[in-house]
């Protein structure tokens, strides 16, 4: 059970990239409020769509492992363009809680907007 829960990329439920998937949340949130104002008035439609967008981006990490895995060559030249570790394996823990932690960041500027809305 050792390090399970947070310390190693790729395999705890939180690693380092656990911020960068908080900021993402947190960002996201952010959009949907500049660009839709009236998102905020309807919280599910914010956290819906949020976290739809927070699903696409695991899939498209998931994308990422499936070309790297099964189409080495175009994985080569992909990853002159995105970080290698995109390319990278992952667990089932670790994308949960990457899923987990751009849900936080999600909570955490609705709270913010609301509070000074």
């Amino acid at each position: 059970m050792k390090n399970k829960f947070i310390g190693i990329s790729d395999k705890s439920f939180l690693d380092l990239f656990s911020i960068s998937h908080f900021a993402l949340g947190f960002f996201v949130g952010l959009i949907l409020f500049i660009f839709q104002k009236k998102i905020i008035v309807r919280p599910e439609l914010f956290f819906i769509i949020g976290f739809v967008v927070l699903i696409l981006w695991e899939a498209f990490e998931q994308l990422m492992r499936f070309i790297n895995h099964h189409y080495p060559e175009l994985a080569k030249s992909l990853i002159k363009i995105f970080p290698d570790c995109w390319f990278a394996e992952e667990s089932l823990l670790n994308i949960t809680g990457d899923l987990f932690t751009g849900l936080i960041g999600l909570i955490v500027i609705f709270i913010i907007i609301k509070s000074i809305s």
